[in-house]
């Protein structure tokens, strides 16, 4: 190995690297130890370093952390702020479990925080996974209605309890189903004191924490029975591409006005995006469309998804937005 000329002593050198990487010495230890100065232990390191004789290697799948970043910045003027990826896998349990468990890690709750919840699968699987982590004055609030049938991943109250006891928090549900096919008697539900209470409660939220519904032969709602086939295909018909809160959303990012055919008992979308935080996860490729839209929508501030879906999202970014936002009126004629 070719030595650079340097003017401090080979073993200072390789004395400081060994006591900073082989015996996990602090650098103020070394200093100490050695006699030294700390900014010349810093210097010695730097040194070790210039020579080759540290060579530093990250045993993980550190292309993901370079996919995540030039993800958020192509929609950093989306307010995406945060992105968290994992491998994709073929399998699509094992995916859904893996984008699981990078919740954890983007999922900060602080003391006398509200955080709105939805349902489904995925959802279902990371606060599972989530450590327990009792904070006081916690509050969790659905802002979903669900389905009748005992099916977990389409219930409210299941997830909304599950993750309360993750937290030892407080919690409102939205004693409601997911939609309702008549105008009036939507107004009238949505007038109810419990919902506008559990409502009222989720629009102090910091987080929220969501999916990105999609209406492919795959689509949640339509295996839980919340929309029919036919409701379905029909709204392909009408430019949706999924769904937000069952709001459903064209592949802009806005929303579409149905004239009352499927009204949901959610939250409204312009309180949703006044939610400081909003954590959404999903991957895979029936949700390429969905969660472009929710991009484009400025509905994401974190992202958890897989690297397939990342460089998807990433190949049909803009290059320059002109640190413009999409304006949306919360709802489309179509």
């Amino acid at each position: 190995m070719h030595v650079r000329a340097s003017r401090y002593t080979q073993d200072e050198i390789v004395r400081c690297a060994w006591l900073y990487y082989e015996r996990d010495h602090t650098q103020d230890e070394i200093a100490h130890k050695l006699g030294m100065s700390r900014s010349r232990v810093v210097r010695l390191l730097k040194e070790a370093k210039a020579q080759g004789l540290i060579q530093i290697k990250i045993n993980a799948p550190v292309h993901l952390l370079s996919l995540a970043e030039q993800l958020q910045s192509r929609y950093q003027s989306y307010n995406l702020r945060n992105v968290r990826l994992v491998q994709t896998i073929a399998n699509e349990t094992e995916q859904k479990k893996a984008l699981a468990g990078e919740l954890a890690p983007a999922f900060t709750p602080t003391k006398g925080d509200i955080i709105a919840v939805t349902w489904g699968t995925t959802l279902g699987y990371a606060i599972d996974q989530l450590p327990l982590q009792p904070q006081q004055d916690l509050t969790v609030a659905s802002i979903l209605g669900g389905v009748q049938g005992g099916i977990h991943t389409a219930s409210p109250y299941d997830i909304a309890f599950r993750l309360g006891q993750r937290l030892q928090a407080s919690v409102y549900t939205l004693q409601a189903p997911v939609f309702v096919r008549d105008p009036e008697v939507a107004s009238l539900l949505l007038r109810e004191e419990t919902l506008q209470d559990t409502l009222r409660v989720a629009t102090k939220a910091r987080i929220a924490l969501f999916g990105a519904g999609d209406l492919t032969e795959k689509s949640t709602l339509e295996s839980v029975n919340a929309i029919s086939r036919e409701e379905r295909l029909w709204l392909r018909d009408q430019g949706a591409v999924g769904d937000l809160l069952g709001h459903f959303l064209d592949r802009h990012g806005c929303a579409l006005n149905l004239h009352g055919r499927l009204t949901p008992i959610s939250l409204p979308l312009e309180h949703l995006l006044t939610i400081p935080e909003r954590i959404c996860i999903g991957g895979g490729s029936v949700k390429h469309a969905m969660l472009l839209a929710l991009l484009r929508g400025n509905y994401i501030t974190t992202l958890i998804t897989d690297e397939a879906t990342a460089r998807y999202l990433i190949s049909v970014a803009p290059y320059n937005h002109n640190g413009g936002k999409k304006q949306h009126n919360g709802s489309k004629n179509e």
